[in-house]
């Protein structure tokens, strides 16, 4: 399952109880899944997370390019066109859940906003860089060139592919076939094989305001979060409320969600 979009609010002038917190995540669930309802197919899925102190939202919507044999970017004439339109989505969900997160909070704005195109938009930058390498081909650029221009690809389709189905990866692959594009398996792989994902990050993948200052003091060690993943339109995942627990460090992984942990 890919994330197709995620969207993180902060603010730095709000400090929220553990009851206002209980009572603000479902609120919020409420509206990320109304949204995503208008936006996204039936069943995708929203993660969304809560933490205290200075207020920060995150919401992520996942779900998959192919829904069983259903390809959900086949009712575009491109391919390409298909995912530019779900990177479009992705700014369309993050400004709607920060428009609702406004109101919930009665908040005029926020200290920051990031939203994320996530793997729709790797996509389509990875193919933007494939159709550069192609015009380098017929230009008869030096093979280093173009070599490196691959390189520089490659980082960037070892993150996608982290996130894709096999079935996906065919779709890509095939679609880029049809371009006089090499598949993303003949690809060479990057020399760092271990790079952290948050290095394969571009920059180009968000769109930010403001500035988040590193968490320090107590609030460094220990958070109130609120978190909930369902399934929207899910009759299961209806009115399903998440769980608040004293998070761990952002740097480490709860491995308990309901004990009170301190600092790894």
């Amino acid at each position: 399952m890919a994330r197709l979009a995620q969207t993180s609010i902060s603010f730095r002038r709000i400090d929220i109880d553990e009851q206002r917190l209980r009572e603000l995540g479902p609120q919020i669930d409420d509206a990320a899944a109304r949204i995503a309802h208008e936006i996204y197919w039936p069943g995708v899925e929203l993660d969304v997370v809560l933490e205290a102190g200075s207020l920060l939202v995150r919401a992520t919507v996942i779900g998959g390019l192919l829904l069983g044999g259903y390809n959900v970017v086949s009712k575009y004439k491109d391919f390409k066109e298909g995912i530019v339109e779900l990177v479009k989505d992705a700014h369309e969900y993050g400004s709607g859940i920060y428009n609702e997160v406004l109101k919930l909070t009665g908040q005029q704005n926020a200290d920051t906003v990031t939203i994320r195109d996530m793997t729709p938009g790797r996509i389509v930058r990875v193919i933007q860089k494939l159709e550069k390498v192609r015009e380098l081909q017929k230009e008869k650029a030096p093979d280093w060139m173009v070599q490196k221009e691959l390189q520089r690809i490659a980082r960037d389709v070892q993150a996608i592919e982290q996130e894709l189905a096999p079935e996906e990866k065919r779709l890509i692959d095939r679609e880029l076939e049809l371009k006089g594009l090499p598949p993303l398996e003949r690809l060479p792989k990057p020399g760092l094989v271990h790079e952290d994902r948050s290095a394969i990050l571009r920059q180009e993948e968000r769109q930010k305001i403001g500035h988040v200052p590193a968490p320090s003091g107590r609030e460094k060690r220990k958070r109130l979060r609120y978190h909930n993943h369902f399934v929207v339109g899910s009759p299961d995942g209806a009115g399903q409320t998440g769980r608040v627990v004293t998070a761990e460090p952002r740097n480490c992984r709860t491995h308990e969600k309901l004990a009170r942990v301190g600092a790894c």
